[in-house]
């Protein structure tokens, strides 16, 4: 099957989280893609407003942010409306452009199952058991996926010094400290004395809960998983070099230049086994399809220590997976049409 062939195909970015920004430049990207394969794209971004605005045909400029108004919108409305319109224009599947809270969770994905329409990337359950780093923290526990040495801090009741203090005792210097439920390195603290767990507990003082995490010093890996079940498979795994900060953090991910990333990464044997075989039994173990993209660290004796998985993985310009699906070969149109058809086939299983 071609993009073409399925028909017009929706596309979906923007939202109010924090990652507004970066999906809008995934949005882009994947617009480009399924169009350059004939496929005529009916796409719709949500504005950190939360009102939904359909974008014009032929787009030539576009914001790479949307608030309270969309200059090339055609049309402002609804969530509700919008399926409405995307029906009405013939689309049977929405490509998922969003990343981080409601885009990567679960809500969007049980909106458009209850709207009876297909999309691509994870379900419900996996994309919400996935954006939550504690929840997926346990799974990978008891399936013994090895993963950084965890703690949970509850916030509602202040960020004392004894606090802090026990933090450094658990986990030593320097820590890592993140948010819970935030995407594309948002949220995410390397901790180099006890002022600076402190600065971060202050400044995820809005959350429930925070992640303190053990801090692996040693080499950073990526690897995307294409596929379900039994078929999923590993993609050439990336490595990395952060070249703007300590860790692979928003700026080093999105800036040109930000950091050194090497695809296929330059690993013995061992290691490249050991990497492609804990990624993709943590996506079979959530249940992941289409595409995700995990992130693991390499201890100085060679063993590694899976950090998390991302279920909406960047697809921008600057992004990991469609490097390392062009390495295996994929160009990026080619891997959206492998997400539209397993996005079809998925909405196909669940009304069987």
């Amino acid at each position: 099957m071609s993009v073409a062939d399925a028909g017009p195909v929706g596309l979906l970015s923007g939202g109010h989280a924090s990652e507004h920004e970066i999906s809008l430049r995934t949005g882009a990207t994947m617009r480009a893609a399924m169009e350059s394969s004939g496929c005529e794209v009916v796409e719709m971004v949500i504005g950190t407003d939360g009102v939904w605005n359909e974008l014009a045909r032929g787009l030539s400029q576009r914001s790479m942010r949307v608030d309270n108004e969309c200059s090339a919108a055609v049309w402002r409305g609804d969530a509700l409306e919008a399926v409405a319109r995307w029906k009405q224009r013939g689309v049977r599947c929405v490509a998922l452009g969003l990343h981080g809270r409601g885009g990567e969770d679960g809500a969007i994905q049980g909106f458009l199952e209850v709207s009876g329409l297909a999309y691509t990337g994870c379900g419900v359950g996996a994309s919400a058991v996935a954006l939550d780093k504690i929840l997926t923290k346990h799974l990978m526990r008891s399936a013994d996926i090895p993963t950084p040495r965890w703690s949970v801090v509850q916030c509602a009741g202040g960020r004392t010094s004894a606090a802090v203090a026990e933090i450094v005792t658990t986990h030593g210097l320097p820590v890592v400290v993140k948010a819970v439920g935030l995407g594309s390195s948002v949220g995410v603290f390397v901790c180099k004395d006890a002022s600076a767990v402190a600065d971060a507990l202050h400044k995820l003082s809005t959350e429930a809960q925070v992640l303190v995490e053990d801090c692996v010093r040693g080499r950073e890996f990526s690897v995307p998983v294409l596929g379900h079940g039994l078929n999923a498979r590993a993609l050439p795994a990336i490595s990395i070099v952060p070249k703007l900060g300590d860790f692979f953090d928003l700026a080093s991910k999105y800036t040109p230049g930000g950091a050194e990333e090497v695809c296929p990464a330059q690993v013995d044997a061992t290691t490249a086994a050991a990497l492609a075989a804990a990624s993709v039994a943590l996506h079979r173990l959530i249940g992941a399809r289409g595409v995700t993209r995990t992130d693991i660290m390499q201890h100085a004796d060679g063993s590694i220590a899976v950090l998390e998985i991302n279920t909406l993985p960047g697809m921008t310009a600057e992004s990991l997976v469609p490097r390392s699906a062009a390495v295996a070969g994929y160009s990026m149109a080619a891997l959206m049409e492998l997400l539209i058809q397993d996005g079809l086939d998925a909405r196909a299983a669940r009304c069987g």
